[in-house]
């Protein structure tokens, strides 16, 4: 189930996907981790953090603009096909007068974000396949730990995104900073962040599987499906991957190797980037307090339910309430 796209997140959607597009193309390579149950998949914003300390020193958004452009490192550059290299090179002078004008809410905020990010990690359990009893995730597949900071980070955004229509529906004005809620008064951030994030990711994963046979790797530890589904689920900005990975998550799910369900939600997500009718209903948004679906249906509401019952999924009534609970209610009609 997809948020909902408010005026707010849509009035920074744009400026977000390219921005970190742009930045982590321009980032040193990602060093090693070292042993430790630490943030594995921080880099990228690290020296994000780097270039906002760089740029307001010797006051330059050109140079910003260039280190965004003059390398191809970090994740993102593995997925853009090769005639579309290049791309963001009309677009410096836009992108540093993004990034120097977050430079001060990046900085503030990113150390309590951060904080609360790997303090969820502990409480992540089931969702991608593996229990953290002792408490750490050193000792955990890649692809799982990779999976579960995705979660705790998503986790908390969802929580501020609900603070935040909360906030705007009972007419507090704009929401202060809550240790529950990190992410309220930096929501650009948690979202540059999150999709940076879920970049690493799927690079990660894709670069597993240039090696491992995607069958084989879960013969030999079939947990990681729950983990491999999450992550392209996620990958919202790589419409082209996650399409690609259906087919195979497909497959894996005619082997009995991962719930129908998992394969209805994400071929509802790639359809919904290709502004296609839904097939099962599970993307869903907020529009004036209402649950809406995005893209529409492509059935009629009972005969969407039968193809819910047959992968595993709830009945749309079900979704409905929960989504309109958690969420809608709480946005301004």
């Amino acid at each position: 189930m997809r948020l909902s796209s408010t005026r707010i997140l849509k009035s920074y959607h744009y400026c977000i996907v390219l921005l970190v597009a742009a930045l982590c193309m321009g980032m040193a390579p990602p060093t090693e981790s070292p042993p430790g149950d630490g943030c594995l998949t921080c880099s990228c914003i690290d020296d994000l953090l780097v270039a906002v300390e760089r740029s307001q020193n010797n006051d330059m958004t050109g140079d910003v603009a260039a280190h965004a452009t003059d390398h191809a490192f970090c994740a993102w550059h593995q997925f853009e096909p090769e005639s579309s290299r290049g791309s963001t090179a009309g677009l410096p002078a836009t992108l540093a007068q993004a990034f120097v004008g977050e430079a001060e809410n990046f900085k503030r905020n990113w150390p309590m974000i951060r904080a609360a990010w790997e303090n969820r990690l502990w409480s992540m359990r089931a969702a991608c396949g593996y229990r953290l009893d002792n408490g750490s995730l050193f000792d955990l597949p890649d692809l799982a730990r990779r999976c579960i900071e995705d979660q705790a980070l998503t986790r908390i955004v969802e929580n501020a995104w609900q603070a935040r229509l909360k906030a705007s529906a009972d007419g507090n004005g704009a929401p202060r900073p809550n240790e529950a809620h990190p992410c309220q008064t930096a929501w650009t951030v948690c979202v540059m962040v999150m999709n940076a994030q879920r970049v690493e990711h799927a690079a990660a994963l894709k670069n597993v599987l240039k090696d491992r046979d995607l069958t084989r790797l879960l013969q030999a530890e079939p947990r990681l499906a729950s983990s491999i589904f999450l992550i392209v689920q996620h990958a919202d900005s790589l419409p082209a991957f996650q399409a690609e990975m259906l087919e195979k998550l497909d497959e894996l799910a005619k082997k009995g190797m991962l719930p129908a369900r998992n394969v209805a939600m994400l071929t509802d997500r790639v359809m919904a980037k290709t502004k296609k009718k839904q097939h099962f209903g599970t993307q869903m948004s907020c529009d004036r307090g209402e649950v809406v679906y995005r893209p529409p249906l492509d059935a009629s509401r009972e005969e969407v339910d039968r193809r819910r019952k047959e992968v595993g999924l709830p009945p749309l009534e079900e979704m409905e309430r929960m989504m309109a609970e958690q969420f809608c209610s709480h946005q301004q009609r």
